[in-house]
């Protein structure tokens, strides 16, 4: 977001108390959001609920990398297992595999 652009979505707590809220809320948009300013300083941030569930997803999706990345950091080579031995193991090819339809996870 450009700092000039930036400027303009800078709202002081006290609109709200003086009826300019419905301003601020007429600002957020995708990619646009407001910053209510208490004291001059940031105190809160108004987004879209979509811009909301995408950075929940993102902050998730950060911990269960770490997570990983910690496990596979203090994993011996001894407790892990190739591919191809879990594959044997179910039974499966990668003929099998490639053929599969691609499954979505949400």
């Amino acid at each position: 977001m450009p700092a000039l652009q930036m400027l303009d979505n800078l709202v002081p707590i006290s609109d709200f108390s003086h009826g300019k809220g419905s301003a601020a809320f007429s600002k957020v948009g995708d990619d646009n959001p407001v910053v209510v300013l208490k004291h001059n300083k940031p105190a809160f941030v108004i987004v879209t609920p979509d811009e909301y569930r995408e950075a929940k997803q993102a902050e998730e999706d950060l911990a269960l990398l770490t997570l990983a990345l910690k496990r596979v950091a203090v994993a011996s080579d001894d407790a892990l297992v190739s591919l191809s031995d879990v594959m044997e193991e179910l039974g499966v090819s990668q003929d099998e595999l490639d053929q599969m339809d691609e499954v979505e996870f949400e």
